[in-house]
């Protein structure tokens, strides 16, 4: 059974925050299904 969206959202948000607080400083989206780009630098990787 899939989890419903504002469920899986909140528990990323979560994690996410944890990154952060635990030093993590830079947020990454997906941009292709090989990669990702930093957001605040713009800068992309494999």
């Amino acid at each position: 059974m899939k989890r419903p969206i504002k469920q899986l959202n909140s528990t990323l948000t979560g994690r996410i925050i944890s990154l952060h607080q635990s030093g993590y400083v830079n947020d990454f989206s997906i941009i292709s299904s090989t990669y990702v780009q930093c957001l605040q630098t713009g800068e992309t990787f494999l």
